[in-house]
């Protein structure tokens, strides 16, 4: 058992190091749309692109994992993980369609 422990924990690594780069592009794009004056809605949707793609990604790593009969649970998390970050980050670009003028 902590043999297993072993060699899974560089896979978890792995999927805790992707997860974490996900979220830091999607802050960052994030972060470059708040700075702007003025609401642009194709700008807005950057951050939950960006974790939608990560978390198809992280679920393509693990399918991939378990396809060559390796432990993906790690990927797995990292997938609900950004998945739960995307319907959050949802409400971005619902807020500049609402502030936006006819």
């Amino acid at each position: 058992m902590i043999e297993d422990r072993r060699r899974e924990t560089p896979r978890l690594r792995a999927a805790v190091g992707y997860a974490v780069a996900v979220v830091t592009l999607a802050v960052a794009a994030w972060v470059s749309y708040a700075c702007r004056d003025e609401l642009d809605v194709d700008q807005a949707m950057a951050a939950p692109l960006v974790l939608w793609a990560g978390a198809v990604g992280a679920y393509g790593k693990a399918w991939w994992d378990w396809h060559r009969d390796r432990e993906g649970e790690g990927w797995h998390r990292a997938g609900w993980l950004l998945v739960a970050l995307a319907v959050v980050a949802c409400a971005i670009p619902a807020m500049g369609l609402l502030q936006t003028p006819p």
